[in-house]
């Protein structure tokens, strides 16, 4: 469910979550169990983790969060092409 009012999923509402702590927390778990994937796989990743629309700005505070975690300049990020729809 989504909250058309903010544009965020209905979830995050109830739980009080943030964007910001939200995928920093999911960045860094991801360069915890993945510490060496190249920026696309990440870019690809994040619309896996948060297939969200209104996610979607968050995607390079994540591969900022990624790098810092895996100790890395944040590498520029290239549009990624999703096909599929999210389940």
């Amino acid at each position: 469910m989504t909250n058309f009012e903010s544009g965020l999923p209905e979830l995050c509402i109830q739980e009080q979550l943030d964007c910001v702590s939200c995928t920093n927390s999911t960045a860094k778990e991801l360069a915890d169990a993945c510490p060496r994937l190249p920026a696309r796989a990440v870019a690809r990743l994040f619309v896996q983790i948060h297939p969200h629309p209104g996610c979607a700005r968050m995607l390079r505070n994540f591969n900022r969060a990624y790098s810092e975690a895996v100790g890395e300049e944040p590498a520029p990020l290239r549009p990624v092409l999703v096909t599929g729809a999210a389940a």
